[in-house]
């Protein structure tokens, strides 16, 4: 398992206080993912993508990194008005 966020400091954090075997934590942007193409079974995203600046870049990316057949999980928040644009 691995997890990515852009704060280096909440990385640092989650490094040092969630130490499980097969678990570590990364920096990086999540519209422009650090990782090989085809490199997760799984992708979850909580509640973070409502403040991306592009989200149908970070689409493309989970698209690009995940395997054949992976899952993407995702739930998130967004305002009434966003709604009908999201869907689309």
């Amino acid at each position: 398992m691995l997890g990515l966020d852009l704060s280096a400091k909440s990385v640092n954090f989650c490094n040092q206080y969630h130490s499980i075997d097969s678990l570590s934590f990364t920096c990086g942007n999540a519209q422009s993912l650090p990782f090989d193409d085809n490199s997760f079974d799984v992708v979850l995203n909580v509640e973070s993508s409502l403040v991306y600046p592009d989200v149908d870049r970070f689409l493309e990316e989970v698209v690009r990194v995940l395997r054949p057949n992976g899952y993407f999980l995702y739930t998130d928040i967004r305002y009434l008005e966003d709604i009908d644009n999201w869907r689309a």
